[in-house]
């Protein structure tokens, strides 16, 4: 059995599920340094990712497309050159598990001029039954509590029994929308608009996440918080009013502290407490009214990318909690590949790893420019680049990495020893200086250098790096003390294991910064070429091959005159 699932809308994107297990997910933004969040809404560009995979639409036995805004059934606009059309789905899901639950039947897909039969299922269904697909529970069929927070939605929880097959909707924490956090905090600090038309811009949840750091929870702040809160809370439960929600309450909000003299910074701190607090309070209630159920729980949606909140979570509960590396719409064509495949085949699990993104693209000759050389260089040998020269290289090898995050793939990686490096690396990024850098780490050290350490190794949650290890790898370390880590093992990526190995016997520390290897506003770089025209860095890493900038010839000489002979090279 093979399905083809399709995420048309924001973070559009193709997974091919085959059996019960994932070949690949391909988001459109990972292809040609394609805009982030790009939609797939050309059928021309369906064709042509099948293509690169050797299928055509005939190969598959079912097709199924994630749910959009809707009531009864949503909407998305399509172009199959040269017309246009509407396709409809299914629609958003809320409370209503047998509405959440339902697989509608079409036949009006067109493609290349003919029309397919398929199914979807609703948005906020494939991000549950994602969530739960791809965790350790699921391969026992174990039950678990299931959360979903999305732009378009309260925080919702539910309890999921695949055994049973009982799906049970159990409350809301709260009553907003993920998207009040960006959209509030824009009349505030960095990115207050100033007039300009506010609107949910999906980028800058994260950079409000980094920016939390720099204020201080203030009581009176609080309490203004919580007062228009309980204000507007009858208005707030009704789901038909969340749209305009966010807005409505920074206006009051506003006009309560007009004559206040309060820090932009403090606001937003307190207002990202106020909101963690209306989190777990909720999270508390519903399961202690449910008698905890289970031990288990998966969460999923944009706002599960947070991992401030991720790390209160876990830590407050003591829950054995999963979230995918793809939570947000990223994953959302995994999640309707696992909606189809647990109602019509009962299968409740989905064999995936990580890195089942976009191949790599190779040429047999890489077109140099006149300003870039290359020398053979191993995972190892790279290491005494890193150690030896300070400076950053972009490292891309094999198949691109699943969801938002860059996590060694696709990466920029750099020594973590001086904090002078994230000053460089943020501003050949253009990104705010304020911005945190993630440390990769040696799982079986993690222990010793970050608090809780452990496993982690999707960068979805947030450590504090110990004080006896916080002068030895400032780049990694946020103005509150904090690092959003990814932990390495041999098994899980061997050729970034291998360069931290070696730089951990060259320096005694096996920690490097990694970033994302982008255009600023896009996806990864999917190719060597790429990262040549971006220019900003002298070194790029990718298959045993290091592409050096010419003026960096001394530098490489360095390196082999201290460690290598021509021979290594």
């Amino acid at each position: 059995m093979k399905i083809l699932a399709l995420k048309l809308t924001h973070d559009g994107s193709i997974s091919v599920v085959n059996g019960d297990s994932l070949e690949f997910c391909i988001e459109l933004e990972k292809l040609d340094n394609n805009n982030r969040f790009k939609i797939l809404n050309d059928t021309r560009d369906i064709e042509q990712i099948l293509n690169d995979h050797q299928y055509s639409l005939s190969d598959f036995d079912h097709i199924t497309v994630d749910g959009w805004i809707g009531q009864d059934s949503g909407q998305i606009d399509i172009y199959d050159h040269p017309e246009e059309y509407k396709l409809r789905v299914a629609p958003y899901g809320g409370s209503d598990v047998n509405k959440l639950r339902k697989i509608v039947n079409f036949d009006n897909f067109i493609f290349k001029g003919v029309n397919y039969p398929y199914s979807s299922t609703t948005h906020l269904y494939n991000h549950l039954i994602g969530s739960y697909a791809t965790s350790s529970f699921s391969k026992k069929r174990d039950p678990a509590y299931l959360m979903v927070w999305d732009g378009g939605t309260f925080p919702l929880i539910y309890f999921f029994n695949p055994k049973k097959d009982i799906l049970e909707y159990l409350g809301s924490p709260f009553y907003f929308g993920a998207n009040v956090y960006s959209i509030f905090c824009q009349h505030f600090g960095p990115y207050k608009k100033n007039g300009n038309v506010i609107k949910d811009e999906l980028s800058i949840a994260g950079k409000i996440m980094a920016y939390v750091a720099l204020g201080e929870i203030n009581n009176e702040i609080l309490n203004s918080l919580n007062q228009v809160y309980d204000e507007m809370e009858s208005s707030l439960r009704k789901i038909e009013n969340l749209p305009n929600i966010p807005y409505q309450y920074a206006t009051k909000f506003i006009r309560n502290i007009r004559d206040k003299k309060y820090r932009d910074e403090d606001i937003i701190t307190t207002f990202h407490y106020f909101i963690e607090t209306l989190l777990i309070n909720g999270i508390r209630k519903i399961l202690k009214r449910d008698g905890n159920r289970s031990e288990n729980l998966c969460y999923s949606g944009g706002a599960a990318l947070n991992i401030k909140w991720n790390s209160k979570i876990r830590k407050t509960f003591g829950l054995n909690i999963w979230i995918p590396p793809f939570p947000n719409d990223s994953g959302s064509s995994i999640g309707a590949a696992a909606a189809l495949i647990y109602d019509k085949y009962e299968i409740a699990s989905i064999d995936w790893d990580v890195y089942r993104g976009p191949y790599l693209k190779r040429k047999k000759d890489i077109n140099h420019s006149v300003n870039w050389k290359s020398i053979n260089c191993s995972p190892t040998q790279l290491a005494h680049i890193l150690f030896k020269l300070k400076k950053p290289v972009v490292f891309l090898t094999n198949n691109a990495e699943l969801g938002p995050r860059a996590l060694g793939n696709r990466s920029i990686l750099a020594d973590a020893t001086t904090s002078q490096m994230k000053v460089i690396i943020n501003d050949l990024k253009q990104r705010e200086q304020y911005r945190p850098l993630a440390p990769i780490c040696i799982e079986s050290m993690a222990n010793k250098i970050f608090t809780p350490g452990g496993t982690d190794p999707y960068m979805l949650f947030e450590h504090r790096v110990n004080r006896d290890w916080s002068p030895k790898i400032p780049a990694v370390i946020h103005s509150d003390g904090t690092a959003r880590l990814q932990t390495i093992n041999s098994s899980n990526n061997k050729p970034m294991y291998n360069v931290l190995m070696e730089y951990y016997k060259l320096s005694g520390i096996p920690v490097l910064v990694n970033t994302s290897a982008n255009y600023k506003g896009r996806g990864f770089f999917p190719d060597v070429e790429s990262a040549m025209d971006w220019g900003k860095i002298d070194f790029i890493w990718s298959e045993n091959v290091l592409f050096y900038n010419e003026k960096q010839i001394k530098s490489i000489e360095k390196v082999f005159e201290l460690k290598m002979s021509n021979d290594e090279f």
